[in-house]
């Protein structure tokens, strides 16, 4: 009779203990989604700031120069042309590749303007991030991280297919942890992680996040 009380007690428990389980590891796995739509919402957002600082930044330089112009200059400028070597292929390639060797011989300051030069005279789709990306490491580099941070956010917002983008994204996770800004680090590591799996940043991005644990 015990034996029998007993095997009606477990066929009336066991389910329980898994359906309450089943629940948890539902749970669980909606929590995670939840974190990483919170973390993409979050990137989407710096995008956006970013951009409003840029178009702000950019109004009021272009309003300062108007206003300290004669017609006569402002017509000269509005006309001029790029500089014409950078519209040769060869050219550009040869600044870069310029900014690279000074960048290895640790000459920053050249370097940086080298490469602040591309990204400011060139439309090439691929030159233009990495010179950006080069800029932002040098800044990182000297600690400058608030100019770290505005050119990988140029870099993700403006080309957000190119190959740098995912380690730019971890970058600037790297920068919020600098900052002590811990939650917005964690969000953007884990954004890397959703976005970009099978990237080397992603591997990166995971590592920091397990220590972080």
């Amino acid at each position: 009779m015990k034996f029998y009380f007993l095997f009606f007690i477990s066929l009336v428990y066991i389910p329980l203990i898994f359906s309450q389980s089943d629940a948890e590891d539902i749970l669980f796995l909606k929590i995670q989604e939840l974190e990483e739509e919170i973390a993409i919402l979050r990137s989407e957002l710096e995008s956006q700031s970013y951009q409003i600082k840029k178009l702000q930044q950019d109004s009021l330089d272009t309003n300062h120069t108007k206003s300290n112009q004669t017609p006569l200059k402002r017509q000269e400028q509005d006309s001029a042309f790029k500089f014409e070597g950078l519209n040769d292929q060869r050219s550009l390639e040869e600044v870069y590749d310029s900014a690279i060797k000074n960048l290895n011989n640790q000459k920053f300051l050249i370097s940086y303007e080298e490469f602040e030069y591309i990204v400011q005279n060139s439309d090439d789709t691929d030159k233009v991030p990495l010179s950006a990306f080069w800029m932002a490491e040098i800044s990182l580099n000297s600690n400058n991280l608030e100019d770290a941070l505005f050119h990988y956010l140029f870099i993700t917002t403006s080309y957000p297919e190119h190959w740098r983008v995912p380690l730019a994204h971890k970058k600037i996770g790297d920068i919020y942890s600098l900052q002590e800004k811990t939650s917005e680090a964690e969000n953007k590591y884990r954004f890397v992680v959703s976005e970009y799996p099978s990237s080397p940043a992603a591997s990166l991005a995971l590592q920091i996040l397990e220590n972080m644990e």
